[in-house]
């Protein structure tokens, strides 16, 4: 007799410095069947990323974030997507987390609907980032930069 395995939920790391706005995001999450654990800093961030225990994606607060130890956050787990929650309505605060490398940008107080969408977005994106890898990697392609290149040169 053969089990059918079932795939196992996606994992979040939920951090905020509000513990109300961490149980509501994480409430939000796991209704709709992700699994979620729960940070306070963004030190317990990192300590919770470099333990090795599996995560798919990184909710986040950002103004208790030092910009450097955002930025290196996300360089250092390039495959973990971080989408960042904030109060803050300006145009060009957000363009600033976008640009450090936040995959998105949900304004609070937002909707459970916005959350949702926004986080399965990050994943879809992170399938396809690893799914390309993967097949890069089948066909020896390596990283993609030299048919970059050569396809450059032909223009």
């Amino acid at each position: 007799m053969s089990t059918i395995a079932t795939p196992q939920p996606e994992r979040i790391l939920v951090e905020d410095d509000e513990e109300t706005i961490r149980e509501i995001m994480t409430d939000m999450l796991t209704s709709v069947g992700y699994e979620c654990r729960m940070v306070e800093t963004p030190a317990a961030v990192f300590d919770a990323l470099k333990s090795g225990e599996p995560f798919d994606l990184v909710c986040c607060g950002i103004t208790e974030w030092p910009d450097e130890d955002f930025e290196r956050m996300v360089k250092t787990f390039p495959k973990v997507p971080v989408v960042v929650s904030s109060g803050t309505l300006d145009i060009f605060f957000t363009l600033k987390v976008l640009h450090m490398g936040a995959y998105d940008f949900v304004l609070r107080p937002f909707e459970r609907e916005q959350l949702i969408f926004a986080v399965r977005r990050a994943l879809d994106y992170r399938r396809l980032k690893l799914e390309n890898l993967f097949l890069r990697d089948k066909l020896g392609v390596g990283s993609g930069i030299e048919i970059a290149r050569n396809l450059l040169k032909l223009n």
